[in-house]
């Protein structure tokens, strides 16, 4: 029997699993405004695939593809609202899917930046996260690179920076694409009378700042991403530098009213060991 069910790679997260029409299959998932994530259908081969509320969920499935007996259909989110994805063959609709479009709770932190690219004589400012290093550039040149991981460590302390991992939330490391930082967004740890302010300093280290995912940057949902220091290597997310962070705020302290851009690119890298210092 046609059903919808989770795709193989995806996260648990946000799939409703119910197994009624079958084992694993799914009866609702939910999708953040403007964001996209995939539902995978089990004998649709043929069936046509609509959306019965085209403002929540628009009659766009750009990218499906096929894995083996699955058809994998992205999901948009278009509309706060609830919408039915429909299955079926002629004026008979098979089976169907109930999907939640919520408000993207960090949909503040996307966007173009509207100031200038920082520059110094030697070139302009650039960074890349490689699943290793956060390496700083002028122009082609590598001028400075610190230790960084992102994401929580798997049950084998390993980091792992596969596609599926990029897409888990709390878990997996910053998915890649483009991004950007502001300096001046460069946050340092409360001092003692600064009460109000709560700052963990194991998990903070004595400084922090906001990594801005750029519009056509795909995070699946997630956001709340920080370039931060700690006392331990792992993160939901971040880029997590440790012992390196307060070199790295030194370097873009005095660095104002512009931004710097941000490319993350595991270049196929999937599991990485933490530093060895």
């Amino acid at each position: 029997m046609a059903h919808f069910t989770k795709p193989p790679e995806e996260s648990s997260e946000g799939y409703d699993i119910d197994n009624k029409l079958a084992p694993g299959s799914v009866w609702r998932m939910q999708v953040c405004l403007a964001c996209t994530r995939k539902i995978a259908l089990w004998g649709g081969s043929g069936l046509f695939v609509r959306s019965n509320n085209p403002a929540v969920v628009p009659n766009s499935f750009t990218g499906e593809s096929t894995v083996g007996s699955l058809r994998i259909i992205p999901i948009t989110g278009g509309s706060v609202g609830t919408a039915m994805l429909e299955a079926g063959k002629g004026q008979q609709v098979w089976v169907s899917l109930q999907v939640q479009v919520t408000e993207n709770r960090y949909a503040s932190e996307r966007g173009d930046p509207a100031i200038r690219q920082c520059t110094q004589p030697q070139g302009i400012h650039q960074l890349l996260f490689d699943g290793y290093y956060l390496k700083m550039t002028y122009g082609s040149s590598v001028a400075q690179a610190w230790h960084a991981r992102s994401g929580k460590k798997t049950s084998s302390g390993k980091f792992d920076y596969s596609p599926a991992r990029q897409r888990s939330p709390s878990l997996g490391p910053i998915p890649e694409g483009d991004y950007w930082i502001q300096p001046d967004e460069l946050a340092s740890k409360p001092a003692a009378w600064q009460i109000w302010r709560v700052w963990g300093e194991a998990g903070w280290g004595n400084y922090r700042i906001t990594i801005h995912p750029r519009p056509g940057t795909h995070t699946s949902g997630r956001g709340g991403f920080f370039i931060h220091g700690g006392a331990h290597w792992g993160s939901a997310g971040c880029i997590d530098l440790t012992y390196g962070m307060d070199s790295f705020a030194a370097t873009i302290r005095n660095l104002t009213d512009c931004h710097i851009p941000l490319k993350v690119n595991y270049n196929g890298t999937t599991v990485v060991d933490e530093p060895s210092k």
